[in-house]
């Protein structure tokens, strides 16, 4: 349990996460200014933020997404979706194989979103947002 917990601290540090961003993906947005990208923050359950919170990595986390916002957000070729901030599908649990891996059916409702461009990030409230997705993960009650 204790090396599960320290990858998953390493894993979701702001540099780490940081850095795989700007190595891979913004290499081939880069190379790729025809093709329109659609990018999105999969709908990992409350319990998996919870655990994120316990570990002290969810200020981390949330700083990263913040970058990602503000940096793909001059991109016009870019669709940033936020699913994780669906708090009727992450925190029924029901809808989880484990702490991350949701059911079939949360993907065909991922793919109703992004044509109706709901969940679309706005960066302008964006910042607000994550604000209250960190209350509702610090107040979510591990079942």
């Amino acid at each position: 349990l204790s090396l599960l917990l320290q990858h998953l601290e390493n894993t979701f540090l702001f540099s780490n996460l940081k850095r795989n961003f700007d190595i891979h993906l913004q290499t081939i947005i880069d190379q790729n200014p025809s093709i329109e990208f659609y990018i999105f923050f999969p709908p990992y359950s409350s319990l998996a933020f919870k655990l994120m919170h316990k570990q002290n990595i969810l200020d981390d986390v949330l700083l990263f997404k913040k970058y990602i916002s503000e940096h793909l957000k001059s991109y016009k070729n870019i669709h940033l979706y936020d699913f994780q901030l669906a708090s009727d599908i992450t925190q029924n649990l029901d809808n989880y194989k484990d702490t991350t891996h949701y059911n079939q059916e949360i993907n065909h409702w991922m793919l109703l979103q992004m044509h109706n461009k709901s969940y679309l990030i706005n960066p302008d409230l964006y910042e607000k947002q994550l604000k209250i997705f960190q209350q509702k993960i610090i107040h979510f009650p591990i079942p």
